[in-house]
């Protein structure tokens, strides 16, 4: 149900479907993002059983689990997935929505989501024909009492677009180099340049975060549920480095990348957002979001090395072609196989109609000029 590159484009390019948490269910407002807002704006409320709700979410996490480890085949997995969808498709949303979103032929969909709904995995709602995430490309904003920096501190563009691949040779050596090669052969026709590091450390990595327009991470995470802001990338020699010195490393920045990927199992998971967090972080993702970075893209669970490295070398292909960063990850889901469940894990925080070059900018050129920049760190430490 998802679009091709390439393929013309007569629809309606964006809804906004806004979900808040009211009482004992959802306030639901589903507008079109190309339009100016009309004076008049109809609110719909579906009462919603948390316990289910939490249930359903849980069962779709084990079965991401499940599959990523080969605990199950692909087709009873994507099976599996469909039907958790299907209840969460029916649990969240009123009639009248499904409708719409059914009959829609809008090319991306950008979620506007209450803090306290950050865990449901929207992407896989199934609405008995396809995955929300294959019927749009996707987004996701978040409202919340949490002070975040503003998008303004992103990074300039600058004139020598530069790709650092840096990693630090443990563990998986063949998926270290299958990623490194892959993205680097991925943008070797774009104005990117890249250079290869295997020996990165947690220096190295906060020196990106200050220096880089695009920061890419893909090698292990770990999350802390007990103290999320504890939650870590694995760097050289088994050194972490948490959510709470990455959000110190990019809030003592004058300048922020305009977009993370972190390519790591469980990279997305999150603790709850409360506004009297000294720590203002609470998982790896959401330190990102919270200092102001444009576009960040996780991992709702684990992922399989070969399939995460064939899934960045396809995104960064549409990227560097100048595809907006949504339908770049869309579209790398339905290349490397829609069949594969670890396609489904990726999460967009951000803009989906936005290129790199446009994040400020979504009505922007979607094609970037030959002079555009961008320097792109990307940390590969595959682990056991």
């Amino acid at each position: 149900m998802g679009i091709r590159a390439g393929e013309p484009d007569n629809r309606s390019r964006a809804l906004e479907l806004e979900v808040t948490w009211e009482g004992d269910g959802v306030r639901i407002v589903l507008s079109d993002g190309d339009t100016p807002t009309p004076t008049v704006i109809q609110r719909r409320r579906k009462t919603v059983d948390k316990d289910h709700l939490l249930e359903i979410c849980d069962q779709v996490y084990s079965t991401l689990q499940s599959s990523s480890h080969g605990r199950s085949k692909p087709e009873s997995t994507l099976e599996d997935l469909r039907q958790e969808g299907h209840q969460l498709f029916d649990l969240l949303l009123d009639n009248e929505t499904q409708s719409e979103l059914l009959s829609s032929k809008a090319e991306f969909l950008l979620l506007v989501i209450d803090d306290a709904l950050v865990g449901v995995p929207w992407e896989l709602l199934f609405d008995g024909q396809a995955f929300l995430s294959d019927r749009f490309a996707m987004g996701r904003r978040v409202l919340t009492e949490v002070r975040s920096s503003g998008s303004d501190r992103m990074r300039a563009l600058r004139s020598e677009p530069v790709v650092s691949v840096m990693g630090n040779g443990q563990g998986d050596l063949q998926s270290i180099s299958q990623e490194g090669h892959g993205i680097f052969e991925a943008l070797s026709e774009s104005s990117y340049q890249v250079e290869v590091n295997l020996e990165s450390n947690t220096e190295d990595f906060k020196s990106a975060l200050r220096e880089a327009e695009i920061v890419h991470f893909c090698g292990h995470a770990e999350f802390n549920r007990k103290d999320p802001h504890r939650s870590s990338l694995v760097l050289e020699g088994g050194a972490r480095l948490s959510a709470e010195e990455i959000s110190q490393t990019l809030n003592g920045s004058e300048r922020v990348p305009r977009l993370v990927f972190l390519n790591a199992c469980g990279s997305g998971l999150s603790g709850d957002w409360t506004k009297d967090s000294a720590e203002a972080a609470f998982g790896l993702g959401n330190a990102f979001l919270l200092a102001g970075v444009g576009h960040v893209i996780v991992a709702l669970g684990d992922v399989a090395d070969d399939h995460s490295a064939s899934f960045s070398e396809v995104f960064y292909q549409y990227l560097g072609r100048g595809e907006p960063v949504g339908k770049s990850l869309q579209l790398a889901g339905a290349v490397s196989g829609i069949e594969r469940v670890s396609g489904r894990n990726y999460v967009l925080y951000g803009l989906p109609q936005s290129t790199v070059q446009g994040i400020l900018d979504p009505d922007s050129s979607r094609k970037g000029s030959e002079e555009t920049v961008l320097k792109v760190f990307l940390f590969t430490d595959l682990v056991d």
